[in-house]
């Protein structure tokens, strides 16, 4: 501790591969596309998040006797100011890889999977993702199709093609007011995600050809429809320790 002030401060890098796996958030994984050759199923897993940083601290306000403010503050006075903590938990993560599945034609379901891998055929992002009503997070001509009875070659999951970064604040004030040895009251005020960002659910990852008319073949490809973190809350809370 410095000055009232505990930091807790956490980076982590990594990379996680396999040639299988269901994410965290409960998705199943993609489909094999070729039981005789398994070596594309080798990619990062969908659970792969390379940056996680966090970030916990809680700070001592130097209100009240013998602190920097109301350093003689006695009586009423130093019960109103004292024994303030305001305490906060950030976390800032990457996004998880996607999977890019496309049709398998006629024959799917019946002697093939129903689903397989397109073409990777350039930048899978748009870059111009804002409203989740109107845009696509994905690039339509960023996959092809392989052809007919083909298998495509865009991996199990997509390293260059990640969802949506994970931003989250935390943040708690209280104080304690002592009556006596080992008796306080304690009132408190959290806010969670107290910025009221809005982590958006996974983008339909299913592509299909585009259309003669020049549309997307899956016109819900690349969009996400609803929020998948919790809005920002505040809670009051009272609590009696004797």
């Amino acid at each position: 501790m410095s000055q009232g002030l505990q930091l807790r401060v956490a980076y982590t890098y990594s990379r996680l591969m396999n040639n299988g796996s269901e994410t965290g958030l409960g998705a199943g994984g993609p489909p094999v596309q070729n039981p005789s050759d398994m070596s594309n199923l080798y990619s990062v897993s969908s659970d792969d998040v390379p940056h996680i940083f966090t970030f916990g601290w809680v700070y001592q306000l130097p209100f009240g006797k013998g602190k920097a403010v109301g350093r003689n503050a006695s009586g009423v006075l130093d019960k109103l100011i004292g024994d303030w903590q305001i305490s906060g938990t950030q976390t800032y993560q990457s996004g998880r890889p996607l999977s890019i599945t496309t049709d398998n034609g006629a024959l799917g379901g019946f002697l093939f999977n129903y689903a397989t891998f397109p073409n990777k055929a350039g930048s899978g992002l748009t870059g111009t993702f804002k409203d989740p009503k109107t845009d696509s997070y994905l690039n339509q001509a960023g996959w092809a199709d392989p052809g007919v009875l083909a298998f495509g070659n865009a991996p199990r999951e997509d390293a260059s093609v990640r969802g949506f970064r994970y931003f989250n604040e935390d943040f708690s004030i209280f104080k304690d007011t002592h009556f006596g040895e080992g008796r306080y009251v304690r009132i408190q005020a959290d806010a969670g995600n107290v910025f009221n960002r809005v982590f958006f659910c996974p983008v339909d990852q299913f592509w299909l050809p585009t259309k003669a008319d020049g549309t997307p073949g899956n016109s819900n490809f690349g969009h996400t429809g609803s929020q998948c973190n919790v809005p920002r809350r505040v809670q009051l809370g009272l609590q009696i320790f004797f």
